[in-house]
């Protein structure tokens, strides 16, 4: 590096890229407290903004802006490292993936290749999609952003600069574009949350606010440097605090996507250049921050696949892989001195040929066992669908108003016999249909109101806005006017996500002594098994190896929150959880769950069959 480029090298720039990679880091391994660490993205979108402004702002005032080189320049910076992740998980996941796994995989590394992952994440996010756990390549949806980001900013710029010349012009048109997009994003997320998750169109506003860093610069090097030295700080305190106030939960793009976005602009406009910030390890850490970004999570998602439960021994191992894993692609791919774009677009174009045809051809089967390929493939040859929900019952994250839960269907009550009430989450509407079939000729009514995610409670004031309406409707009004005509509640959910464990035993105590005051009879279903993969997989994986895995995949914390409610709850509640024995194999190789934690039809009619076994469920049913 010259003398000239080691003045204009931006230590404080990079070292927010340190900042930024570590913090999603953190969260993606779910180090505690760090919840927030997701906001780390929104800091890369601005630093982004920033260099591509100054790119293109600088170039047409020096009249010498080439968009042809602009794209050839982020294509040489962007897709040889990209291309050397993919051409890696290609060749590893061969021969660890199922080919049912390993298709969706190569589906992705397509999507990934020609930056449209973020369009294919949005069209097939939904509740019962695939975890996000699994999906090797999800961090992608921020690169394909960024790149439409690329292909569609230099183009206005050159149109925009037609009509305005002057720097306080831009900054008035970067303001007004900036605040519009910001509230475009706000009001997006209420109409599709995915999409304004995913879509550049919500995103477009934190890099046109790294514009607006660039153009401010100049101005902010007239403040004292003490003044800038002051903001500065409160700029890395509030991207501190993000990551550790803001949860994975909120509505993101949303209000508080504001915070860390502006945190990185007025660390950019400062141009502090701290002496900590040019610790060797920080540094190096941002200079190697795109590659580290790449590899972090699938190095994360490959050690779920093979059983590695998170603790602090496996998260500081999978730390130093990722970042062995960065320098490699930084030192040996990023920084490698291309002499064109030709080689590289005919790798793009190779790479993307072989996993096109890898996500439409069972290519490895040939690694595994017949058995384990036929259980690892019950769900692609039996697909969910509407299985968990024939009647409009169940709320998911794909509905909008309250409006389209079905009550005429769902809450009717019968007048010749009885009518019981299944209220909770998506495990309950797992149970729904199994009810209903197991009653249907014993003249018994089961009614339902389910929500994604949705805890069952009585005085709902926090979670998901569409939970909270259905619960208190369904408790405040429905069970309130119809309480003589319900023989019984039945609660069921994934009582591991409720919170803590005095916060759990209270909100139930109050929605049980709630249905009391009707005389009203209850019971509540209890925690079945989660595991860290899908199911299938794991009994695929048991059939392939001729071994016992359950120890080795199941979240062991569902075992905790069963027996603190069987203590807590005794009268009321039912144990359906499996301890030492897993059910056999349905029809056609069917497993009992189709994902980590939900029944399939099959199971949910095994889970019916040990509840009305139950002395408790007898005498409720009764």
């Amino acid at each position: 590096m010259s003398h000239t480029k080691q003045l204009n090298f931006r230590y404080d720039i990079n070292a927010l890229r340190a900042i930024a990679v570590i913090g999603v880091l953190l969260f993606h391994y779910k180090v505690p407290y760090l919840d927030g660490g997701f906001a780390g993205v929104d800091v890369f979108f601005v630093i982004s903004g920033y260099l591509m402004s100054k790119i293109i702002i600088n170039g047409l005032h020096r009249d010498n802006f080439s968009i042809l080189e602009f794209y050839g320049r982020r294509f040489k910076r962007i897709v040889p490292a990209l291309l050397g992740l993919v051409l890696g998980l290609t060749i590893v996941g061969f021969f660890i993936y199922f080919p049912v796994n390993y298709q969706v995989n190569e589906q992705n590394a397509a999507a990934s290749i020609l930056f449209i992952s973020n369009l294919v994440y949005w069209k097939s996010a939904g509740y019962f999609a695939d975890a996000s756990d699994t999906n090797i390549l999800l961090h992608t949806w921020s690169l394909s952003v960024e790149w439409q980001f690329y292909i569609i900013y230099p183009i206005i710029l050159l149109l925009v600069n037609q009509f305005i010349k002057s720097k306080a012009q831009y900054i008035y048109a970067f303001i007004a574009v900036t605040l519009a997009g910001y509230a475009v994003a706000i009001w997006y997320t209420t109409v599709d949350k995915d999409g304004s998750f995913f879509l550049l169109h919500s995103r477009a506003w934190e890099m046109m606010l790294g514009g607006l860093a660039f153009l401010c610069e100049d101005m902010a090097q007239k403040i004292k440097l003490l003044i800038r030295q002051i903001i500065a700080i409160a700029g890395y305190l509030a991207i501190f605090l993000c990551f550790y106030l803001l949860k994975s939960s909120m509505d993101w793009p949303g209000g508080y996507t504001i915070i860390p976005v502006f945190a990185a602009f007025l660390i950019i406009a400062a141009n502090c250049g701290f002496k900590a910030l040019r610790f060797g390890v920080v540094q190096f850490t941002g200079k190697i921050s795109y590659s580290l970004y790449l590899w972090h999570w699938p190095v994360y998602v490959i050690a779920q696949y093979l059983g590695f439960s998170l603790n602090p021994t496996t998260v500081i191992s999978l730390t130093a892989i990722s970042f062995v894993l960065g320098y490699l692609s930084f030192k040996y791919i990023e920084s490698f001195n291309y002499s064109g774009n030709r080689p590289i677009l005919v790798g793009a174009l190779v790479l993307l040929i072989v996993t096109g045809s890898f996500s439409y051809f069972e290519v490895n089967k040939i690694a595994f066992k017949h058995d384990a390929l036929m259980v690892a493939g019950y769900i692609k040859r039996h697909p969910y669908d509407t299985r968990i929900d024939s009647r409009g019952c169940f709320l998911t994250t794909k509905h909008k108003v309250i409006g389209e839960f079905n009550e005429a269907a769902c809450l009717s009550i019968s007048p010749a016999g009885k009518n019981f009430l299944l209220i909770g989450d998506s495990h309950s509407a797992d149970l729904s249909e199994a009810f209903r079939a197991r009653f249907k000729d014993q003249n018994i009514n089961i009614m339902v109101a389910t929500a994604s995610g949705c805890s069952p409670f009585i005085d709902q004031k926090k979670g998901k806005r569409l939970c909270r309406e259905l619960m208190n409707y369904t408790f405040k009004v429905f069970v309130a006017k119809n309480a003589d005509k319900i023989d019984g509640v039945i609660i069921s959910a994934n009582w591991v996500n409720r919170g803590k464990r005095s916060v759990l035993q209270k909100d139930l105590d109050s929605t049980l002594a709630y249905l009391k005051t009707f005389n009203i009879n209850t019971i509540l279903i209890g925690q079945n098994e989660i595991y860290s993969v899908t199911y299938p997989v794991l009994k695929a994986k048991e059939l392939q190896f001729n071994k016992k895995l359950t120890d080795v995949y199941v979240n062991k914390d569902c075992y905790n929150v069963n027996n603190f409610m069987k203590q807590k709850f005794k009268p009321y509640y039912i144990e359906i959880i499996n301890k030492t024995t897993l059910p056999a194999l349905g029809t056609d190789y069917g497993p009992y769950m189709f994902d980590k934690d939900h029944f399939t039809p099959y199971g949910a009619g095994l889970a019916i069959t040990k509840i009305l076994a139950n002395p408790i469920a007898k005498r409720f049913f009764n």
